[in-house]
């Protein structure tokens, strides 16, 4: 969940990668732990992170899809864990669907006006980006007027 494509960050000193499925690699900057594990052992996790990398993973949380527990909160509380694990001031890069705010189950939501304010609580908006765009996107009402998986941005937060 955390750190989804790591070419680019090999310049830090180690990456953490909380997955579900094990994930085996023989690169000396890679480890892996199991989110169940990193949940145990959190305060060994508590704000070690410069950043953290989430796509098409939170918006599955308390649905019971992957045999987590059902919990209507479920992705509000992960994003409370993300904070956790974050330095002050960290990056989170969270790719989400948008659209109009809708729960598919036991698949997934879709974030919109009422959604997305309460997954971005205490962290600050820096930047959207969309598909093949050269850089940043506005956000716009237009991207909350309709239901739109196949619309899965990538939010850049900041840990407050």
């Amino acid at each position: 969940m955390w750190m989804g494509r790591p070419t680019p960050f090999f310049t830090y000193p180690q990456l953490v990668t909380a997955e579900y499925r094990k994930i085996h690699s023989t690169h000396p900057k890679i480890t892996y732990v199991h989110p169940i594990e990193m949940v145990k052992n959190w305060k060994s996790y508590q704000e070690q992170f410069d950043f953290i990398v989430s796509y098409s993973s939170i918006e599955h949380s308390g649905l019971g899809r992957f045999g987590d527990p059902l919990d209507p909160k479920g992705d509000l509380r992960e994003m409370q864990k993300i904070q956790c694990l974050l330095k002050r001031g960290g990056l989170l890069f969270l790719g989400l669907p948008c659209g109009a705010d809708a729960l598919v189950f036991n698949a997934h939501r879709l974030y919109g006006r009422l959604r997305l304010p309460m997954m971005f609580q205490g962290f600050k908006f820096l930047n959207m980006f969309v598909g093949n765009a050269a850089g940043p996107v506005q956000v716009t009402d237009e991207m909350f007027n309709e239901p739109k998986e196949e619309m899965q941005p990538t939010f850049v937060l900041q840990r407050e």
